[in-house]
């Protein structure tokens, strides 16, 4: 839904704008993004032994924490309510408050018992004009956050061959499923806008299939994409290649940060 407030080349049109009037601030405001939720509840088991004490988010690249680079670049946009859905070592993160004592915790208590859509489902309401961003993202470009977002979409990047998940589209742009692995496609970074209305309808369809054990085992994007695919209409974002990173292996962390080789 885009609010019949105004088209897709107003929107663009008023968002290019250097200094924007008190009306036009209004205008946009049904578009402006109010939150972020970053999910880092996870154990990072194929970061180990580094994540036996440390959850992968808090991990330092270069002496910056992986998760820094996520929140820095939202503060940067503009995008200042944060959320951050943790589960394993949670006490951890409490050292973020020395320099983000506005960040919000949630606490998913059944981390280890299922998929990333009980993070999500902790969320509830909340994902409504929401980014949903993993917490193991280094963000090297913070253009890959806007302020204002015309409508629900997912951010990719185009790339010859990988194993990672997929974006496909159809003519229209618009995501029709999520597929591991391609040629000559658009990887999925993991971050996705819902606008309010389909935040709204998310959340509610994602705790109805949290509610059995079966549903509990799903990727949290599955609910969009596969159960309920029907009442989405997300469009492809793009980026570029190395503006946002993700960290899965010790080998990928030390192409970064070679003094990690000593865990190979």
């Amino acid at each position: 839904m885009h609010y019949n407030n105004i088209d897709e080349e107003k929107f663009n049109e008023l968002i290019n704008k250097d200094n924007l009037t008190k009306k036009e601030e209004k205008i946009l405001e049904p578009y402006r993004v109010k939150r972020a939720i970053i999910i880092a509840a996870g154990l990072g088991t194929r970061l180990r032994p580094l994540t036996y004490n440390t959850p992968k988010p808090l991990v330092k690249i270069n002496g910056q924490r992986i998760i820094d680079t996520i929140i820095d670049s939202l503060y940067e946009v503009g995008i200042e309510d944060i959320y951050v859905i943790i589960g394993y070592k949670a006490k951890e993160f409490n050292v973020l408050l020395n320099k983000y004592p506005n960040l919000h915790f949630i606490h998913n208590l059944l981390f280890d018992n299922g998929n990333n859509i009980l993070s999500v489902c902790t969320a509830g309401n909340l994902i409504s004009n929401a980014y949903i961003i993993p917490g193991d993202l280094l963000i090297n470009n913070i253009e890959v956050f806007k302020k204002y977002q015309y409508s629900s979409n997912a951010l990719g990047y185009k790339i010859d061959k990988t194993d990672d998940w997929c974006i496909e589209t159809d003519s229209n742009n618009r995501v029709i499923r999520l597929s591991p692995g391609g040629i000559n496609c658009y990887k999925d970074t993991g971050i996705l806008y819902w606008n309010k209305d389909d935040g709204l309808r998310l959340s509610q369809q994602v705790l109805e299939t949290c509610q059995t054990s079966e549903g509990q085992q799903r990727y949290w994007s599955n609910v969009p994409f596969v159960i309920y695919k029907e009442n989405y209409n997300v469009s492809l974002r793009t980026c570029e290649e190395n503006d946002v990173v993700e960290i899965d292996t010790i080998p990928e962390l030390i192409k970064l940060d070679p003094s990690y080789e000593e865990y190979l």
